[in-house]
């Protein structure tokens, strides 16, 4: 007997070595050259890198972190100030387990990603593999499975999105549930909660996705097999326990996104990008003809997959699992010119599952849709063979597979993502610098995405967080520097110098030979040309490196302690347009009033009180489409008796802009605190002046400072 048991252990380690090797050569294969050139190119099915090279990134930080026992994991340093920022996208923990000895070794975050890029292609054909042969009990449908599996043309449509692609550990969860309710082996759900995290943890989406295929088969398979009360309690328990367990070990990462959409609810809007058409779900005709013969023959009880059982609840569950795929990914598909309303479906799930509001891309959710499709494949295979002598079976086997090879094959496209050796003597030598945060110029605010992928890159080497940033989200001041088009303001980095010191900004790196228009160049000019604001230069050939004289400057604060005053209770003038002047206390952020001239030194607005008032705080809002009407100047003067007016205060007004725009990227307010005083009127002058540009506000609140405020 234990030879018997020795030997067949053997056998299915030799099956399973045969398959995942067979996998390997067939991925290499499939996507050669990419084997031979694995640390110098990225896959590109887009046309676009961006997606490739933030998975990159994201990888190489996880490494990084996983170094440091994951101390400040989330707040990877990216969209300076901002906290959290990893949340803003996947964080791709689950794949950078298995990856990140090769970022260590190789020092090289290329290698790394191309080798899990690699592996999604083995981990979906060897997962797929498992529970194809298991529930078939058929080596060739398996192999078939396997295939169609792999080369699922979902890859191409996803664009390189390396978590999408890494969905090879939804078949080995299943495999281990059906496993489970079969044996009732309680390792079988140690082997389900981990390939169940592990699927979770490279893509958050596929939490969901994966979660909702599991309820659809764990269901069926209770409700048609479970019987016996006793036995219902145990497996109730058991999933209960494993359950627990779970969301145990998922909890931080489930905590660390709840932190992030608490602290920036704005970027996590949930917005809906369906699927187009019906095409995109579409496997090929080789895959959905082997799939509604799977599910023909085992509905209609022609032939047996294990032993004598007939199988229907495995074509029910799974035909039913592609269905929910289709209502989460496609909306209302129509069929023979019938419209489903399969996005009641989808709508009843984002009310009553957590979190499901805050998926954007549920296109991805047609992956359970192939999942099902591939499994029922299997069944069809299966069934064809069933009653063939095994030479024919094979044959017939070999030729579907080769099909589906073929309808779902698609060409790698490699892109060489290359960057100046300059560039690494920059980030290195700024490594060994005083602490402080940096921003490269130019920025992606000029519509160069791949600009920001690789000032990403650079952070792995100096160590520097950056305003600069791409990701899934990107938060309001990177808005708010393209509206305000500030850092193309090349002869006003007076004042957006002063706006980076005040958030923290000590290094300005420019890349001189940026690709457009000589920018780079001007770029740097206009940096130098701010001598008293530069503490050193250095340069590297193509990079230069600048270093900024530290702010010495508190930022305004929120009103402390202070109660708003009523319009009621004052009285407003102005130097220019009074008639517009209401729209600045009307209580409408949208409306605002404006000087109808360029800023010359002349503008001012007035408040006159009924009583005086000791004001605290002033703050002027600004919108989106009038950010470049602040004021280039603002001085803040009181009188106690309207003739006579003191200065109390005088500011720049883009610093407290920009530090307005970290908030919100539609209005931001220019804050200003004031030392105690007594006025019976305030007064607002802008001192500064454009040629081209008005002064607006939108809103103009004011705060009295008080003793015994609530």
């Amino acid at each position: 007997m234990g030879s018997w048991v020795a030997r067949r252990s053997v056998a299915r380690l030799t099956e399973a070595v045969a398959v995942v090797g067979v996998c390997c050569i067939a991925t290499v294969a499939a996507t050669w050259p990419l084997a031979r050139r694995m640390g110098e190119v990225l896959p590109n099915y887009g046309g676009d890198l961006h997606p490739e090279v933030l998975n990159t990134w994201i990888l190489a930080w996880d490494a990084d972190r996983l170094l440091h026992g994951l101390s400040g994991f989330w707040h990877a340093p990216i969209f300076y100030p901002y906290t959290y920022t990893l949340a803003f996208s996947e964080h791709l923990l689950g794949i950078a387990f298995f990856t990140a000895w090769i970022q260590w070794i190789t020092d090289n975050p290329f290698a790394a990603h191309n080798a899990a890029f690699l592996a999604s292609y083995v981990l979906a054909g060897s997962g797929m593999y498992l529970l194809a042969t298991y529930l078939t009990r058929s080596r060739l449908a398996g192999g078939v499975a396997a295939t169609a599996f792999m080369m699922l043309p979902f890859r191409g449509d996803e664009g390189g999105h390396l978590q999408v692609a890494m969905y090879g550990w939804m078949p080995v969860a299943l495999w281990a549930l059906h496993r489970y309710f079969d044996t009732g082996q309680r390792p079988a759900l140690v082997v389900f909660a981990a390939a169940f995290l592990l699927q979770g943890l490279s893509n958050g989406y596929y939490f969901y996705f994966l979660a909702f295929a599991v309820a659809v088969v764990g269901g069926v398979e209770f409700a048609s097999r479970v019987r016996f009360p006793a036995r219902r309690f145990r497996i109730l328990l058991d999933l209960t326990v494993t359950l627990v367990a779970m969301l145990v070990v998922a909890a931080p990462v489930m905590m660390g996104y709840l932190a992030a959409r608490d602290r920036h609810g704005a970027f996590f809007s949930g917005e809906i990008y369906q699927l187009g058409s019906w095409d995109s779900l579409n496997p090929g005709f080789v895959v959905l003809a082997m799939a509604a013969c799977g599910a023909g023959g085992v509905l209609l009880r022609y032939g047996a997959t294990r032993g004598d059982e007939p199988p229907r609840r495995l074509a029910l569950s799974y035909a039913s699992v592609g269905l929910l795929g289709v209502a989460i990914a496609h909306g209302d598909p129509t069929v023979l010119g019938v419209q489903l309303p399969l996005d009641r479906v989808y709508d009843l799930l984002r009310e009553v599952v957590p979190g499901l509001d805050g998926l954007r891309a549920v296109r991805r959710g047609a992956i359970i849709t192939w999942l099902a499709l591939t499994v029922l494949c299997a069944l069809g295979v299966r069934h064809c063979v069933a009653r063939l002598r095994f030479c024919v079976a094979m044959t017939f086997a070999l030729v579907v597979g080769a099909l589906v090879l073929v309808e779902g094959y698609r060409p790698v496209p490699l892109t060489r993502f290359g960057r100046p050796p300059s560039e690494r003597v920059a980030y290195t030598w700024l490594r060994t610098q005083p602490p402080g945060a940096a921003i490269n110029l130019p920025s992606g605010v000029f519509s160069q995405r791949e600009t920001d992928d690789a000032y990403m890159l650079g952070t792995l080497i100096h160590g520097r967080p950056i305003v600069n940033g791409a990701s899934g989200y990107f938060p309001p001041l990177f808005w708010f520097l393209q509206h305000t088009g500030a850092l193309r303001w090349f002869d006003d980095y007076g004042d957006v110098l002063r706006g980076l010191r005040v958030l923290g900004v000590r290094y300005v790196i420019v890349d001189t030979e940026w690709r457009r228009r000589n920018i780079g160049r001007q770029t740097l000019r206009a940096v130098l040309r701010q001598s008293q604001q530069v503490l050193d230069t250095r340069s590297f050939g193509r990079f230069v490196v600048v270093a900024l004289t530290p702010w010495d400057e508190q930022p305004p604060d929120e009103p402390p302690q202070a109660s708003l005053i009523s319009v009621d209770s004052s009285r407003a003038r102005t130097s220019h347009v009074p008639q517009r002047l209401r729209y600045a206390f009307d209580g409408d952020e949208d409306s605002r009033w404006l000087t109808g001239r360029p800023q010359s030194g002349g503008e001012w607005v007035s408040v006159e009180f009924d009583t005086p008032r000791d004001v605290a705080h002033v703050r002027l809002w600004m919108a989106r489409r009038s950010f470049r009407d602040y004021p280039r100047g603002l001085l803040v003067e009181v009188s106690r008796d309207g003739e006579t007016f003191e200065e109390l205060y005088h500011v720049r007004g883009f610093p407290r802009l920009l530090l307005g725009g970290v908030r919100s990227a539609y209005y931001a307010p220019i804050d200003v605190a004031l030392p105690p005083n007594r006025s019976r009127v305030i007064r607002l002058r802008q001192t500064g002046s454009t040629p081209t540009f008005y002064w607006s506000i939108h809103e103009l609140q004011l705060w009295e400072r008080c003793q015994r405020c609530p």
